[in-house]
């Protein structure tokens, strides 16, 4: 071969050398530039200890398979979500957070094809619990209790605003009394001045225990052992009266119904034709049924009875529970046996006694060892259809105060007025109402001189003191009802 050819040979496999190394640099750029790419990021910037944080991840690139773990679990997707425990911080042998290891550090690791690894990590700082909410405490309205507690700085700030614009900010558990087993809910923020209210509904007649505990994130409620809860309270469901039944005389009845020892008590209302009457009773804590006596009815007639347990409507929406509240029954009375007579009812020995302002009243109960409710009303007496009748005073008489009455008229109907005369009813309320009027006029205005010279004495007169005027009874009136 001649040195030219050589030469001619020698320049080809340099050019041919020197393109090889090109396209070998090229592909080196080109497995750069599109080998595995991974990335993570939390979803908290701050994690209680011991609860949860989401991850986030995606990973491309490289060459297939791919394979993918995160903080050492295997991830079947490449672009992904899952939720990690942050962990515990470490503490030093007396107690103290170890602040070197505050942060919870999370990793991943991707791996493609060709053995070529990709590496990242996420620093999440860790905080301890927030402190338990201080002075819970509830109200009870039927099956519902209705819960508040002092709020808690920090409460729900990491938490995402719902289409209400409210957060979670709280968690609850609840449990019957005498279970191992708490249910855990996550709890909105709903703050009224310093503290927060939230209502819960749960099954009547039963004995409940909550508590309370302050979350940064909805994520802290999956592991409620983490956080610090306030003490458990106690408290009880109510509902409506149960196993009613009536037992029934010619004159009386006896209403028998479960005692419930989580309500306070309540009242028997018993309607007849001829009026109203009730009967309160009170819960002792104990089990059992109630037996409670009603007298001083009529033979042969039917009555309505309702047992309510003590319960106030505290908003609108409480009275879609009213029904919950009250069980109902309709009896008849038995007919009287021969020779029975009805026993004597209504206001005995009225005795009135009257000044210029004011009048007194006192009467008698029928029966001296029973306890009767009363209502006295005053009305004026007059020419004119207009102002005869008018009410002036009315006033409740329960069945443990003394049958006294002394009035000077009202406020708001007009006060009493010298040289007038009033109509004075003494009702004894019950199923059927028995009631007296009287008749007195007041006396006239003192003059000047009398008033500087006598003071102005108002007693009480003793039985046969005063000749008075008094009404003869009136049997019930359909037409005019039982008005005050």
């Amino acid at each position: 071969m001649s040195v030219t050819a050589r030469l001619r040979s020698a320049g080809l496999t340099v050019a041919l050398l020197a393109l090889f190394c090109a396209a070998a640099a090229q592909a080196q750029e080109r497995a750069t530039e599109y080998g595995p790419r991974f990335s993570l990021e939390s979803s908290r910037d701050l994690c209680t200890e011991g609860t949860l944080t989401e991850i986030r991840w995606s990973a491309s690139g490289g060459t297939s398979p791919l394979s993918l773990q995160i903080n050492g679990d295997p991830a079947a997707e490449l672009d992904g979500t899952a939720k990690v425990n942050c962990g515990l911080i470490p503490r030093t042998a007396d107690g103290e957070i170890d602040e070197r290891h505050r942060d919870a550090v999370i990793p991943g690791f991707l791996r493609d094809g060709r053995g070529t690894i990709r590496y990242a990590s996420i620093r999440v700082p860790r905080v301890e619990a927030l402190p338990a909410p201080a002075n819970p405490r509830f109200a009870i309205f039927l099956s519902t209790a209705t819960l508040a507690w002092d709020a808690v700085a920090g409460a729900g700030e990491q938490s995402p605003l719902n289409a209400d614009q409210r957060h979670i900010a709280y968690a609850l558990r609840t449990r019957l009394v005498g279970d191992t087993e708490w249910t855990t809910e996550a709890v909105e923020s709903r703050p009224v001045g310093e503290y927060h209210v939230h209502r819960i509904a749960r099954s009547p007649r039963q004995e409940w225990e909550f508590a309370i505990a302050a979350v940064r994130h909805p994520f802290e409620i999956d592991t409620p052992n983490q956080l610090n809860w306030s003490a458990p309270q106690k408290f009880r469901t109510e509902g409506k009266p149960q196993n009613l039944s009536v037992d029934t005389s010619h004159d009386s009845m006896t209403v028998r119904f479960d005692r419930q020892p989580q309500s306070d008590g309540g009242f028997i209302e018993i309607r007849g034709p001829h009026g109203i009457t009730s009967e309160m009773y009170l819960e002792n804590g104990e089990e059992g049924r109630h037996a409670i006596l009603i007298d001083g009815l009529s033979p042969d007639e039917e009555y309505q009875i309702t047992v309510r347990i003590f319960s106030v409507a505290t908003s609108e929406a409480d009275w879609a529970f009213m029904s919950d509240i009250e069980a109902r029954a309709t009896v008849r009375t038995k007919a009287a046996p021969d020779g029975w007579t009805p026993p004597t009812r209504g206001p005995k020995n009225i005795r009135v006694t009257s000044t210029h302002d004011s009048i007194t009243v006192r009467w008698d109960p029928p029966q001296p060892e029973r306890q009767e409710d009363w209502r006295v009303t005053l009305r004026r007496v007059s020419t004119d259809e207009h102002l005869d009748g008018y009410l002036i005073d009315s006033r409740g008489i329960p069945a443990n105060a003394d049958t006294v009455w002394t009035t000077f008229g009202s406020a708001l109907y007009g006060l009493i007025k010298p040289d007038t005369s009033y109509r004075l009813r003494i009702t004894q309320r019950g199923v059927q109402d028995h009631w007296e009027e009287v008749l007195v006029t007041t006396s006239p205005a003192p003059s000047d001189a009398a008033k500087s010279n006598s003071p102005d004495v108002r007693g009480i007169p003793e039985p046969g003191e005063l000749v008075i005027s008094q009404m003869p009874a009136r049997p019930f009136d359909a037409r005019l009802g039982y008005q005050c």
